[in-house]
């Protein structure tokens, strides 16, 4: 989600974070030994896959603006390297609970990992989602009001 924000404010690049970091930050790294090199080297963390995704799908965007969503719900419209849209979003209470959203035609969405989203409905809560398609700028306010 900072990427994103930092992306959308201007930054050309976001300090990113050490193993060491992540390893504080994630808990199914307390507790390693050598969590410097340990966690980077053997330790599978779901943070480097979504790290990975972003940069696959968002390398070489631009930011376009926020398009006007619901109030509890953090959007970014981009451009995309080859200038197809992108929206990135996800809800902004950590605890809340997941809604259900369902796209319409044309549109489709891929989880914070990169994978997509095979049904028209899905849960749409804290994680980020990317949101695809034609004419998303359009749509993309009537599916996250």
């Amino acid at each position: 989600r900072r990427y994103v924000i930092d992306i959308a404010g201007g930054s050309i690049g976001s300090v990113s974070l050490t193993g060491g970091q992540l390893q504080q930050m994630d808990p199914a790294h307390k507790g390693c030994i050598g969590a410097n090199t340990f966690s980077a080297r053997w330790c599978p963390s779901g943070r480097f896959v979504a790290a990975n995704a972003f940069a696959r799908i968002m390398g070489g965007c631009k930011f376009v603006a926020k398009p006007k969503v619901n109030d509890s719900i953090n959007a970014f419209l981009f451009l995309d390297r080859n200038g197809k849209e992108v929206v990135i979003a996800w809800v902004r209470n950590d605890d809340a609970e997941p809604r259900e959203i369902v796209l319409p035609n044309g549109m489709s969405a891929m989880d914070v990992y990169g994978n997509d989203i095979k049904s028209q409905r899905l849960e749409f809560g804290p994680d980020p989602v990317y949101f695809t398609g034609k004419g998303l700028s359009g749509k993309i306010s009537e599916v996250l009001k």
